[in-house]
């Protein structure tokens, strides 16, 4: 039974349309204000979120979207706006409509685009489910890999290249693991410990994960080693040239804080990345001052910078609270990044290159927004401008 003096958690989406920003609260839906009285209550329209759940998006089939959580009974839940919502989003309750196994209160959840979504959670016994959109519509729960449960931290990070998924996590052993799924018609898992088989630094046993994968096999994988220094694990193929005409692929493993001589960061903050103009990966983490720091590859090598701290032609952004999450998405033509993150006072702040400056904005004041969580999740993606997702408490005792 929920607690009389127990919060009201539900997720709320933050979207910039028009010129200006504008929220919708996705698990309830407000009066109609002509046809109900003052005081009418809001009425519930999907399952209420987990206080811990994690929060995954990405396109679903055509220009919708797909957005996934943990409800209160640990059921993982999307919310699609199909073409079939009209009005509210779809709702499809996975333990119920596929028999998917419940997920572990507080586990990352990691989303993958392709001709279908695929959704990868961990269950209870901390291994990881991966449910998979198949080309009917429907959905079901790919057969486990059979690697190594992952640690009680409970992070995920997933990607895909060409035809391949591939899902990353650390084990109870602090080994990066990488599991995937080569959908050839034969349906298997490949499961591989990447610490051990690449001789790769232990990533921290608190260490957050981000992933990228383009072309046709190559990947990238981010990780925090035990020093809080940044690592890229990257797989690449090589093509045949005049002096050595064989194919060659393999992992690379570069330390780009050493590298690049970037600030440490910290241990257990947040860390995204993405893929500007489909081949030129920028990364993004908190250091132990609350700086935003941001490397960048500009062809030739990995560039450091503190988007918070140039801001705003030198004024600077609200520092990023040490225990908020960081989520990234790319401008609708993938030219430039959108980063939302929480700075101490819970506020929800924008950064956007634009003409070469970031310019901030405190979306929290701007579209007056309802309250943070005390611990929330932020995921984003493009649509027409950026759309960020958060989870809101509305606590009556305050």
């Amino acid at each position: 039974m929920k607690s009389i003096r127990e919060p009201v958690i539900s997720i709320v989406e933050v979207a910039e349309e028009g010129g200006g920003w504008v929220y919708t609260d996705l698990n309830f839906a407000p009066p109609e204000p002509r046809s109900e009285p003052d005081g009418t209550p809001w009425r519930q329209v999907a399952p209420l979120p987990s206080a811990a759940s994690g929060l995954a998006v990405t396109r679903g089939r055509g220009a919708g979207r797909q957005l996934c959580y943990e409800d209160v009974t640990g059921s993982v839940t999307a919310l699609s706006d199909s073409a079939a919502a009209v009005d509210r989003p779809d709702t499809r309750v996975f333990t119920a409509d596929v028999d998917a196994p419940v997920a572990a209160g507080g586990s990352t959840l990691a989303m993958t685009a392709g001709r279908g979504p695929h959704i990868s959670y961990l269950d209870r016994g901390h291994r990881p489910v991966t449910l998979a959109e198949s080309d009917d519509g429907g959905w079901k729960c790919l057969p486990p890999a059979q690697g190594p449960p992952a640690s009680a931290v409970g992070r995920l990070a997933a990607t895909r290249a060409g035809r391949t998924r591939h899902l990353y996590y650390l084990d109870g052993e602090g080994h990066l693991i990488e599991a995937s799924w080569v959908n050839t018609g034969g349906e298997l898992w490949s499961v591989t410990d990447l610490t051990s088989t690449l001789d790769a630094p232990p990533p921290g046993a608190v260490s957050p994960l981000a992933a990228l994968g383009s072309g046709s096999d190559t990947r990238r994988v981010y990780y925090l080693d035990e020093e809080r220094s940044l690592i890229e694990l990257t797989y690449v193929i090589r093509p045949p040239g005049r002096k050595d005409p064989e194919v060659r692929a393999g992992w690379e493993v570069v330390n780009l804080s050493a590298r690049a001589g970037a600030p440490a960061a910290t241990a257990a903050g947040p860390l995204a990345a993405a893929l500007v103009d489909g081949s030129r990966p920028h990364v993004y983490y908190r250091d132990d001052g609350g700086r935003l720091i941001e490397m960048a590859w500009r062809g030739t090598g990995w560039q450091p910078g503190s988007p918070t701290e140039s801001a705003d032609h030198g004024t600077g952004a609200p520092l990023v609270t040490a225990t908020g999450a960081l989520a990234v998405t790319l401008s609708d033509h993938a030219e430039s990044c959108h980063l939302f993150y929480l700075d101490p006072k819970r506020h929800l702040i924008h950064l956007h290159r634009v003409g070469g400056e970031w310019l901030s904005a405190d979306l929290s004041t701007d579209a007056d927004l309802p309250a943070v969580a005390r611990r929330t999740p932020l995921a984003a993606i493009p649509a027409g401008g950026p759309r960020v997702y958060y989870l809101s408490e509305e606590d009556p005792w305050k």
